[in-house]
Parts: structure tokens; C-alpha cells; sequence
């Protein structure tokens, strides 16, 4: 992974976490992003192999080593910025497991699924934040503020503020408690259709 050992071995870390947290184990790795749209990305299918004797259980999550670089060039902290990608994707992967087909059937779905995956994001960032309570969750909420629709997006993920709005909402959810993932997926599905967009 080309970022320094400190971070890959927090991002172990955290993608064990994320598994724990959502019950999902997709494939995790890195790949070669476009330079003028750094990016992640999530897929219901399996991809690449399983590692280190981990089981995958379903899908693949990958994070582009433009966006790693891009998140380097910024005063944040590269970990909270990590954990805010790999947790959105993770909220993907969630989607694909029980309420996909819901929200391909709501208007502006594209959009709609995006904000469910940054509220997904936000939850697990409480979640964090609970765990280690001088986590910067605050970073998590930026990082996908910042990553709003911009000129090289393929897919609308929402505004800045729409993205900002739904990692609070899903933040201020994981401060009441741990949920069942499906149940997370179902009240994450509830605040997308609420949404005017």
C-alpha cells in the first residue's frame, strides 16, 4: 500500500472494525484511479482473493492510490480521512446486501445511494468515536464534504452540504448504540427518502 506503515497498520485496524460493526467481510485492496477523478469504489462481486486467510463473505471494496495521495496533500488526518472512505464503500457493501433494489427505486436513486453510504459512514464514525474518544470524527465528516460533486464525477454523490448532513444524521444514530446492519441499512434507507433533492 504506498502510504506509510503507521497508516496501513490503522487501516487494518479499521477495516477489521468495519467488518465487526456492519457483519460484512468484502475483499479490500488498491488500485490505480484516475489522476483528474481520485476515487473509491465498491462491488457487489468478489474481485480479488482473499487474504492473510481472511474469508470474504461478499463484494469488494478498493481505494484509489490518487485519492490516498490526494488525502496525504491535506492538513487532515490521514486516518479519519481513510476510515471516511473505506467506511462509505463498506456502506455500499451493505446496500448490496439488504436494501439495494429499494433504493434503486427511489427518485434520483444515484444520489440517494451515495447519501446512504455517507450516512452509513457517519454511524460507524460515532462508532469511533465511542471506541476511542479522541478519534477525529470531525475529519470524517469533512472528508466527505470536501469529496461533493465536482467537475470529474461520473456519479452525483450529492452536494457538499447534502453529504455533510448525512454523515451528522448517521453520526447522531450510532451515538444511541450499535444497531443490527440490517437495521442500520432500513433507518439509513428511511432518511434518503425523506431527503428533498
Amino acid at each position: 500500500m504506498d502510504f506509510s506503515q503507521d497508516h496501513e497498520n490503522g487501516l487494518i485496524w479499521v477495516l477489521k472494525q468495519l467488518s465487526d460493526v456492519l457483519d460484512l467481510n468484502p475483499a479490500f485492496g488498491m488500485y490505480d484511479d484516475d489522476e483528474r477523478n481520485p476515487n473509491a469504489a465498491a462491488s457487489w462481486k468478489v474481485l480479488l482473493p482473499a487474504t492473510a486467510g481472511a474469508a470474504v463473505s461478499g463484494g469488494t471494496v478498493a481505494v484509489g492510490r490518487q485519492l490516498v495521495k490526494v488525502l496525504k496533500e491535506r492538513p487532515v488526518n490521514l486516518g479519519s480521512a481513510l476510515t471516511a472512505i473505506c467506511a462509505h464503500e463498506y456502506g455500499h457493501i451493505l446496500q448490496f446486501k439488504f436494501i439495494y433494489a429499494d433504493l434503486a427505486k427511489l427518485p434520483s436513486a444515484g444520489v440517494r445511494t451515495e447519501l446512504h453510504a455517507d450516512f452509513v459512514c457517519g454511524y460507524f464514525g460515532a462508532f469511533r468515536k465511542q471506541v476511542q474518544p479522541t478519534y477525529d470524527a470531525a475529519t470524517q465528516a469533512e472528508t466527505q464534504f470536501r469529496l461533493g460533486d465536482g467537475k470529474y464525477k461520473r456519479v452525483s454523490h450529492g452536494t457538499p452540504d447534502q453529504r455533510g448532513d448525512a454523515v451528522y444524521q448517521g453520526f447522531l444514530l450510532g451515538l444511541e448504540g450499535k444497531l443490527d446492519p440490517k437495521d442500520l441499512s432500513a433507518r439509513g434507507l428511511e432518511y434518503v427518502r425523506g431527503l428533498k433533492l
